[in-house]
């Protein structure tokens, strides 16, 4: 498990261009893949012909702390971008007239929810403000149907059904069956929590991520609740092996996407390019139209 780093990997990369007997190979990656391509780049520059790296996350790519930090800056942003939107339409979804007043709601219904969860007749859990905070996180094109499932929240009790709006999103679909057994692992958990790991420099103690997650509290009072956070990493034996990104000449084009959050714009700015994981899957709730 300790051999599993994102510069291993790319040292595995290199054994592969070797062996199509190649001088140079030219890349493309996205999310992890640029973490990859910028590791690869600093312990390879020669062999580099060209790169694009897509969806980069700042050059703190081996501090989950502050990797995570940008991750729900940007969602806390994108929420006045989606409130905006709904105050256009407060004569269907009547939240408010202007994004503050939207947000004013937002937050007052999230504090009543984490007071008093609501427990609806057909749903399995219960709703608290974690689900407040969920559907301002929405992506643009299921809007409508978050701020639908906003509105219904609004009057929702106890013991009621679930609104119509609010039923899909709570109740995703069932699953299609299992998949056939000589199948793909799709995602392998633990090779992604051992790079993580191996390669992060952040503290791995308790009491350092619950001070960081009640820091997030204040600073984004709508979603740092939803914020990732390195617990993943507790008690992790292995001692931090971080990579090394040294800057190098050459083809080299970043791109980035405006309202992005798990990977924000803002990286795609720096001089050295990085990436974030992927948030841990088997989220409570889904968008049916996504």
């Amino acid at each position: 498990m300790r051999q599993l780093t994102t510069a291993n990997v790319a040292r595995d990369l290199d054994r592969v261009r070797r062996a199509l007997r190649l001088d140079r190979i030219s890349y493309f990656g996205a999310s992890w893949g640029t973490l990859l391509g910028s590791v690869y780049r600093s312990l390879y520059p020669r062999s580099v012909a060209r790169m694009w790296l897509d969806s980069v996350v700042g050059p703190t790519a081996n501090r989950l702390d502050s990797r995570f930090h940008d991750t729900t800056a940007a969602s806390e942003r994108n929420v006045r971008r989606w409130a905006t939107w709904a105050a256009a339409r407060d004569a269907r979804y009547g939240l408010g007239r202007t994004a503050d007043q939207v947000m004013a709601f937002v937050k007052r219904r999230k504090a009543e929810l984490n007071a008093a969860p609501i427990v609806l007749r057909d749903v399995a859990m219960p709703l608290d403000g974690n689900f407040i905070a969920f559907l301002t996180t929405a992506p643009a094109p299921v809007w409508s149907a978050a701020t639908a499932a906003m509105a219904a929240m609004a009057t929702a009790k106890s013991g009621d059904p679930a609104p119509d709006a609010v039923k899909p999103i709570v109740t995703p679909p069932p699953p299609n069956g299992p998949p056939p057994a000589d199948a793909p692992e799709p995602f392998n958990d633990v090779a992604s929590t051992a790079i993580l790991c191996n390669d992060d420099t952040s503290a791995h103690d308790f009491p350092s991520f619950w001070a960081t997650f009640q820091r997030w509290q204040q600073e984004f009072p709508i979603t740092g609740s939803l914020a990732p956070i390195t617990q993943a990493c507790a008690g992790w034996p292995v001692p931090s092996q971080p990579f090394r990104l040294r800057k190098s000449n050459g083809s080299l084009q970043l791109s980035a996407h405006r309202y992005e959050t798990l990977t924000p714009p803002v990286a795609a700015e720096t001089t050295t390019p990085s990436s974030t994981p992927r948030l841990p899957t088997g989220s409570r709730w889904s968008w049916p139209d996504r």
